[in-house]
């Protein structure tokens, strides 16, 4: 996006087609910039999705699930809300993991309750299930990550 001084210098009275013109090449490399760096971002996070969609796929059991757009979506969400730092909800599906209504073993518990639409509803869930999780209340980076994106997590002085 521009800048605010380079759009707002180009509205007014007293502005000449000459010098929306001149301005036009600043303006339409800071655009290109932030297009890109919007575009770098998109990547990154659809990267992230796809790495917290095969966690859970694995985690869970689920061999035939697909990532859909729906799916996608969901968890670029939940990206979004945790500023891509994929350890919080690398941690938060670990907790879950271990709950037995989650799994279906309880005994009130009559399937598993493992969707992800579930397990990533909104960010209070993920909160929750990060809550039991000590990699998560402590601030780590999840191995995974570690694993994965090593230097690119958010995270700084991982575990």
């Amino acid at each position: 996006m521009p800048s605010n001084r380079t759009a707002l210098s180009l509205v007014g009275k007293e502005v000449t087609t000459p010098a929306i013109v001149a301005a036009l090449p600043q303006m339409l490399d800071e655009v290109r910039a932030a297009a890109d760096r919007r575009g770098q971002q998109t990547m990154f996070r659809s990267a992230l999705a796809a790495l917290v969609f095969a966690y859970w796929s694995h985690l869970f059991n689920h061999k035939r699930a697909r990532l859909d757009v729906k799916r996608n979506r969901l968890i670029q969400a939940r990206l979004a809300e945790c500023e891509d730092d994929v350890s919080e909800i690398l941690w938060a599906l670990d907790a879950a993991a271990k709950d037995e209504w989650v799994r279906g073993t309880a005994p009130n518990a009559r399937h598993p309750n493992d969707s992800l639409e579930y397990l990533l509803r909104d960010r209070g869930q993920v909160e929750r299930w990060g809550e039991r999780s000590p990699g998560w209340r402590d601030g780590r980076v999840h191995p995974l990550a570690k694993k994965h994106l090593g230097d690119l997590t958010s995270r700084e002085g991982a575990a």
